[in-house]
C-alpha cells in the first residue's frame, strides 16, 4: 500500500501537475499553450455535465467541513469565442447515449449505488412518491444509508432510487453521494430465454425503466447476485460488452 501511495503521488505529479494540469478540470483538459505538441494530453472528459456535478461534490466538502465562508482561488479557464448566453443545464431527455442492439439510453438512466449525506443528526430524508416536495412520503432515510440510484435529473436534480428493504422514490440529489459500486461477484453469463431478447432494465423491477433489450446467447457480466428480489424475481446486476450497467432478471441468465 505504501509503495502504491507513492508511486501514484510520483505518476500524477510528472503527468499532471508538473505539466500545468493542476485543477480538477485541468486534471482532464490538457489546455495549456506550452506543452507544444501534446496539447491534447490526458483530454478524456465526456460528461457535459461534469462541471455542474463536481461543483456540487466540492460544495458539500466544504459545507461539511465549516469553509464555505472561506476565501478560494478558483482558476477558470476562459477561450476564445465563448458565447455570450449560458447553456441551459440538461434535462436528462438528451445527453451522452449507448445501445447494445436495442433502445438507446442516456447517462442519466442506470444504477449507481450512492449514500444519503447533509442529513443533520436526529432528522432524515423523505423518500417521495414523485419528484416534488409535494408528494406523499414513503420511507425516511438516515445519513449514511445506501441507496440505489437509478434515474437522475428528474424533474431537476431530483434522483429516482430503490433502497435495500425494497422501497422505491425519489430524493433530492443535493442529499446523496455516489460511492463505488457494491458489488458480490464478477461472472460472466449468457442470455438465455424462450424469446429472443431479454429486457436489460435501470433497477431490479419489471415496473422500472428498460434501458436496453439484448439477444439470446449474449455474455454478460454479473458483478452482483441475490441482492434484489423483486415482482417474483431475483435480480442480477450486470455489465454489456459496452460498459452499461443494468438489471436482469436472474432466470434469464445461466
Amino acid at each position: 500500500m505504501e509503495k502504491a501511495l507513492i508511486g501514484g503521488i510520483s505518476f500524477l505529479k510528472k503527468n499532471w501537475l508538473s505539466n500545468y494540469q493542476n485543477t480538477l478540470y485541468q486534471n482532464k483538459f490538457d489546455i495549456d499553450l506550452r506543452s507544444g505538441s501534446s496539447l491534447y494530453t490526458h483530454q478524456y472528459m465526456q460528461n457535459l455535465s461534469a462541471a455542474y456535478s463536481e461543483a456540487r461534490t466540492l460544495r458539500s466538502c466544504y459545507s461539511s467541513t465549516g469553509k464555505l465562508d472561506s476565501s478560494f482561488t478558483f482558476v477558470i479557464p476562459i477561450y476564445e469565442n465563448m458565447p455570450q448566453q449560458v447553456s441551459p443545464k440538461p434535462s436528462g431527455s438528451g445527453g451522452s447515449s449507448s445501445s447494445s442492439g436495442g433502445t438507446s439510453t442516456s447517462s442519466n438512466l442506470g444504477p449507481m449505488d450512492a449514500k444519503v449525506i447533509n442529513v443533520s443528526a436526529g432528522s432524515s430524508l423523505n423518500l417521495r412518491e414523485s419528484a416534488s416536495t409535494s408528494s406523499s412520503v414513503q420511507a425516511k432515510l438516515k445519513s449514511g444509508e445506501h441507496v440505489l440510484s437509478i434515474e437522475r435529473a428528474v424533474n431537476g436534480n431530483w434522483q429516482k432510487v430503490v433502497t435495500d428493504n425494497g422501497k422505491i422514490g425519489y430524493v433530492s440529489g443535493d442529499y446523496l453521494q455516489f460511492v463505488a459500486d457494491v458489488t458480490n461477484c464478477n461472472v460472466k453469463k449468457t442470455v438465455s430465454t424462450d424469446g429472443s431478447t431479454v429486457y436489460v432494465r435501470s433497477g431490479p423491477s419489471t415496473s422500472l425503466k428498460e434501458i436496453t433489450s439484448i439477444p439470446k446467447g449474449t455474455q454478460v457480466t454479473v458483478i452482483n447476485t441475490g441482492s434484489y428480489s423483486f415482482d417474483g424475481y431475483s435480480w442480477d446486476r450486470v455489465i454489456l460488452n459496452n460498459g452499461v450497467q443494468g438489471f436482469i432478471a436472474n432466470q434469464f441468465l445461466r
